[in-house]
């Protein structure tokens, strides 16, 4: 199955209804991604593979959509000074993983797992559904904080290079 078809059929309608409606930022469905735009700066990046993916695809998509985080955090810090997140979705096969990334502590960028799901892909895993849409709603939640403090952040802020001159000391 191709990974556009996959996205179509499986992950898209389960996803769809609750990142859409009267939200702070729009979805935006590319072949098999999802994003959240505010701006057209992405609060969420995604990459989905249907089953039978190799372990070098997932290290490679992985890759990708942190990479894609990184970008979407320096979109917000050049153009509004913050809030410096970004939320990831990776959709591999019968796993779906979200992950949070933000820059902290003098430009060093962090990432770590929000939270890990199994699929339902047969009748035996019927019990999951539960905990994957838990997941997606959890995970739309947070990136509905991350929209809102930036859409509604002045513009009017303190640039990077001034910041590198402030630091925090220990108390």
């Amino acid at each position: 199955m191709s990974q556009t078809k996959y996205a179509y059929l499986y992950l898209h309608p389960i996803t769809r209804p609750f990142f859409s409606g009267e939200k702070e930022y729009e979805l935006t469905l590319k072949r098999s991604d999802i994003a959240c735009e505010v701006y057209e700066v992405a609060m969420l990046n995604s990459k989905s593979k249907p089953m039978g993916y190799t372990p070098l695809q997932r290290k490679n998509d992985s890759l990708k959509v942190q990479l894609r985080a990184q970008k979407s955090i320096n979109q917000q810090m050049d153009s509004r000074g913050g809030p410096g997140e970004a939320a990831t979705l990776l959709n591999m096969g019968d796993q779906m993983e979200s992950f949070i990334m933000d820059l902290k502590f003098d430009g060093l960028y962090r990432s770590w797992s929000f939270l890990t799901t199994k699929l339902v892909i047969d009748r035996a895993s019927l019990p999951l559904a539960e905990s994957a849409i838990s997941h997606v709603v959890a995970l739309e939640e947070l990136v509905g904080k991350i929209a809102k403090n930036y859409k509604y952040r002045s513009t009017q802020f303190t640039s990077l290079k001034q910041m590198s001159f402030v630091r925090k000391l220990p108390q």
